[in-house]
């Protein structure tokens, strides 16, 4: 088994329903533990085992659900991964992939258009 950190988000949008559910991912950046829990507004840590790269003003990495929605079950299979954008360490957005990005990070001059965001400080 890897090792990865859980992403949680409360009343989050359904792709496959478009209801309100609560959610649960995983995924590779940051602090990998297997324990570490992050919500969106959190700041990411790099203690003990870390993936990826340190120090990007911006980067988005995917994840991928581990629950589903307590509506339709969905999303479905092949449609459970999300964006997350992480700006200075934070996860200041989120949204169902459009697969943009394929590859574990990618590096960004900006946010796409559009895309609510919380604020970092």
């Amino acid at each position: 088994m890897g090792m990865y950190a859980w992403l949680e988000l409360s009343d989050f949008e359904c792709s496959a329903c478009g209801k309100r559910s609560d959610f649960t991912f995983q995924y590779k950046w940051a602090t990998v533990d297997c324990v570490t829990r992050y919500s969106l507004g959190d700041k990411l840590t790099w203690d003990g085992y870390a993936y990826g790269e340190q120090g990007h003003h911006l980067v988005v990495t995917y994840v991928i659900a581990t629950t589903a929605c307590t509506h339709c079950g969905g999303p479905p299979d092949g449609e459970e991964n999300l964006d997350i954008f992480v700006e200075n360490d934070v996860i200041t957005a989120v949204r169902w992939t459009d697969w943009e990005h394929e590859e574990l990070f990618a590096v960004l001059d900006d946010y796409p258009p559009g895309l609510t965001r919380v604020q970092s400080s």
